[in-house]
């Protein structure tokens, strides 16, 4: 099995990478598809709870700089201001109208959660947790103190929400426990090639993977009931937690690069953010138009939920190819950027 993991021509982005963000964000859609679900919860997701954001923070790790030793933090907060920051503004005051008409919530109150930064629990810890490694990076380039600093970081996140339980603005508690896995990305991507050496990506090493992670999980669900981290208010066995997520993420690493991945998984991978900010309205959506046709029991809610996940994949692929098209601004694409300061003769390039 090749371990270099292929390249996806010309952008360079490598087409694992795509792929792996956009296996989070269908586990995403299935995640508030099984939310919304009219027949029930299912709870299949739950076996995807333990990697699917840790894995994409991961991943975002990986991509976050080629060489860390020529890190620029101007271009990089310019990057995060026009990839995260815009676009937080941009679609949680698009969808602010629609979400408080649909959850019964004052519009008020939804404005008051942008403006502190909780809007998008998973977008502003990614982007608090880019800051921080940015402001890391910029004081030191040594890994010994890149590594202390992500596990003061995990330690100090564990510290802070066990004494204050409810989510603190800008999700900084979240953030901090990103941190942790935002920095294994990067590390992985300094030590692919030695790791791959001595672990090489393979099908039965993927499928010995697979076995520990899916094991270990059913048998947690089973008799200890650990929760991720990014999904309670209090921790419960949080160093399993970190166990089962690492655990995960090789798994994960190894079946996006031991496996051919479909071009839609990279589509959705490519347009990961467009799809984590609309897919809670496209299930809905979907359910709505689903209601009137399908009715179903208790016992049908797992395939009731599937097909809800695919019909809102596809909706929410047309809308990203739609946007990439026609409002490529929204979403802080660079060429789109660049051609608005042109017009505005700004002396700044992004």
């Amino acid at each position: 099995m090749n371990s270099n993991p292929a390249i996806t021509a010309p952008s360079g982005r490598k087409a694992w990478v795509d792929a792996g963000k956009g296996i989070s964000m269908l586990l995403v859609v299935l995640f508030h598809c099984e939310i919304y679900n009219p027949a029930g919860n299912s709870d299949i997701s739950a076996l995807f709870n333990f990697f699917r954001m840790p894995f994409f923070f991961f991943l975002s790790g990986y991509v976050f700089t080629r060489n860390h030793l020529a890190f620029s933090f101007r271009s990089k907060i310019k990057q995060i201001a026009r990839g995260i920051v815009w676009p937080y503004f941009v679609f949680t005051f698009l969808i602010l109208i629609p979400k408080s008409l649909l959850n019964g919530s004052p519009v008020s109150e939804g404005i008051r959660l942008i403006l502190i930064g909780q809007a998008s629990w998973f977008i502003v810890s990614l982007g608090t947790a880019q800051v921080i490694f940015a402001c890391l990076l910029r004081l030191t380039k040594r890994q010994s103190v890149l590594i202390a600093a992500m596990l003061i970081s995990l330690g100090l996140g564990y510290i802070v929400k066990e004494a204050h339980p409810e989510s603190l603005p800008f999700y900084f508690d979240r953030s901090l426990i990103v941190v942790f896995f935002f920095g294994l990305g990067f590390f992985y991507r300094l030590y692919e090639s030695q790791v791959l050496r001595c672990f090489k990506i393979s099908r039965l090493h993927l499928l010995l993977t697979a076995v520990l992670y899916f094991g270990l999980t059913l048998l947690d669900m089973r008799f200890l009931h650990t929760v991720s981290a990014f999904n309670t208010y209090v921790y419960i066995n949080f160093p399993l937690f970190l166990l089962y997520a690492i655990i995960g993420i090789v798994m994960m690493t190894q079946f996006t690069q031991a496996l051919p991945m479909p071009r839609a998984l990279r589509y959705i991978g490519r347009n990961s953010l467009i799809y984590y900010y609309l897919n809670g309205g496209s299930a809905k959506i979907v359910y709505i138009l689903l209601g009137p046709i399908l009715v179903c029991g208790q016992s049908l809610s797992l395939p009731y939920a599937i097909l809800a996940t695919l019909l809102s994949s596809l909706l929410l692929s047309a809308v990203a190819w739609f946007i990439r098209h026609y409002c490529p601004l929204l979403t802080g694409d660079k060429e789109a950027f660049n051609r608005m300061a042109r017009k505005l003769h700004c002396n700044i390039r992004f």
